[in-house]
């Protein structure tokens, strides 16, 4: 009896520790996880002279993912059981982003708008965001950005981002603050050259307005000079009519 009572009390256990064991390697690995995402601001944001508007479109999203999706959870056996959601789109989280840089900068960001518009306008293709997780998070992020100056590519360059860092209970805690590390080295690669390619543009195009003002201030000067001597011409014709 009491060895019959030993060898339940030693399937218990056992049944008990391939439980536990089940529901750490892939238990506590289902179910989305959703994340929340804010604008980061770079480390190095020079400010620039030339106070102008620019407008930064929608970005493009690439990926072929969900428009939110922004990571994979994985169980102890690598399996992929499920995603790491934003609790707002990729796109508007780099948008907002460039926003949010741009005025630190001393610019007037615009949301929106269409790509064939005038003016400086600043468009985004993100052809990947997404953080993986094994003995540790392995997250990067590649942004193609564009500069046109009234529907002029004026520049356009590619910028990366990459964050590592271990992994302990892969929970949306620690997704978030891996997700914000790669979204800073980005920026923080991104917008020194950015901002000094874009003081440039923005310089000329406001060069370039300057002086088509100028010129239309001539020409409407000329053409009001030239209509007031018709003017005094046609006057002094019709009193010679007259006389």
């Amino acid at each position: 009896m009491i060895k019959r009572d030993m060898v339940r009390f030693r399937n218990c256990i056992l049944i008990g520790c391939a439980a536990f064991s089940i529901a750490v390697l892939s238990g506590c690995a289902f179910g989305d996880r959703v994340v929340c995402v804010t604008p980061v601001i770079a480390e190095t944001c020079p400010e620039t002279t030339v106070h102008t508007e620019i407008k930064v479109l929608a970005p493009e999203d690439s990926r072929g993912k969900k428009a939110n999706f922004v990571a994979y959870v994985r169980n102890g056996f690598r399996m992929h059981t499920a995603d790491v959601l934003a609790d707002k789109t990729v796109q508007q989280w780099v948008q907002d982003t460039l926003i949010a840089n741009l005025k630190k900068a001393g610019y007037n960001p615009i949301a929106g708008g269409d790509k064939n518009i005038d003016g400086i306008s600043i468009s985004t293709k993100i052809s990947k965001l997404e953080c993986d997780v094994g003995v540790q998070y392995d997250s990067s992020i590649t942004i193609t950005v564009t500069v046109q100056k009234d529907n002029v590519t004026a520049f356009q360059d590619t910028y990366h981002g990459e964050a590592k860092q271990p992994g302990f209970w892969m929970n949306s805690a620690e997704y978030q603050d891996v997700l914000q590390k790669t979204m800073q080295n980005c920026v923080n690669n991104m917008m020194p050259d950015l901002l000094r390619k874009l003081e440039k543009v923005s310089a000329e195009y406001v060069s370039e307005k300057e002086t088509e003002n100028s010129s239309k201030v001539i020409n409407d000067s000329s053409k009001a000079e030239k209509n007031k001597n018709n003017a005094v011409n046609k006057t002094n014709a019709e009193k010679d009519n007259y006389f």
